[in-house]
């Protein structure tokens, strides 16, 4: 199991969602400070300051910290000036031999299908990877009635993605009310203030257990955690305990498959409770 989808479980959704930015940051940081703290022993630059409030950037490789350890992995804190054929040179003038050169910048979305106008429409910044388009939770537009955007959601959350595409299609088919304008327009104005943003935060939109929630209410496949705490109470502490997956939001509504979302939630807790020493083991060596 990934190790980053166990960070997203809905029994912290309630005091994460009750705290600032700032406060947010403040925690993550703490958070992984202790989560990681081997990781200032093997290279100082890798050390996480545990009262930072800027924002966290977390990156999981299973044998990254090794490769630092052994030297074949080699750090250094520095900006680039220029590159020419012997390699790089940086910014206070020390040069690094390179062969290959690999720019981690990210994806650039070229949306070059659409009309022009249709771009304008959704002021399209190609240049800006955090928000390029600015859609209602990243979905719709007010002045697009007809058109809907899926996987404009910056993160490798299938989850959301499902949820967006099922958003989208009961809205065409007339299972559910599209957006109303203002709610569009509200949405639109969030999702600038993301764009614009200083400093950039990883991920622009909210903690992942935010955005799936809020997807699913949208279309009415929550699960009804009051109904379960009363009625169902192991299912309820399985859905609070383990990782927010889709098979959660297959429970109610258009589209429900409960006993086969069950069993998926079932046997997720089940590798859960077998692997949990060898998973903290996992966690504690990043």
């Amino acid at each position: 199991m990934p190790i980053d989808l166990a960070f997203n479980r809905r029994g912290t959704k309630g005091e994460i969602g009750a705290l600032s930015r700032q406060e947010r940051n403040l925690k993550d940081h703490e958070f992984y400070s202790k989560l990681c703290k081997e990781q200032g022993h093997i290279c100082k630059l890798l050390a996480i300051e545990p009262n930072a409030d800027d924002p966290a950037y977390v990156t999981i490789a299973e044998n990254y910290l090794s490769a630092v350890q052994t030297g074949d992995i080699k750090i250094l804190l520095n900006k680039i000036d220029s590159l020419d054929k012997d390699g790089i040179v940086f910014k206070d003038g020390e040069r690094q031999a390179a062969d290959v050169i690999l720019f981690c910048t990210g994806y650039e979305l070229k949306p070059s299908f659409l009309d022009p106008s249709i771009q304008d429409i959704l002021t399209f910044l190609p240049e800006n990877r955090l928000q390029p388009l600015l859609l209602h939770k990243n979905v719709f537009h007010p002045k697009l009635p007809n058109m809907a955007f899926v996987g404009i959601y910056r993160g490798t959350y299938w989850g959301i993605i499902e949820l967006q595409a099922r958003w989208a299609s009961m809205v065409f088919s007339g299972m559910v009310e599209a957006p109303s304008q203002n709610a569009m327009l509200e949405g639109i104005s969030q999702q600038l203030v993301i764009r614009n943003q200083k400093p950039k935060p990883q991920f622009p939109q909210e903690d992942y257990k935010t955005v799936i929630e809020d997807l699913a209410h949208e279309i009415g496949v929550a699960p009804d955690l009051e109904y379960l705490k009363l009625h169902d109470y192991e299912l309820y502490d399985k859905l609070l305990d383990a990782p927010i997956i889709p098979a959660h939001y297959r429970l109610n509504g258009f589209g429900k498959k409960p006993e086969l979302a069950k069993q998926i939630i079932e046997d997720l807790h089940l590798m859960l409770q077998q692997r949990n020493s060898g998973f903290k083991d996992n966690v504690q060596a990043l």
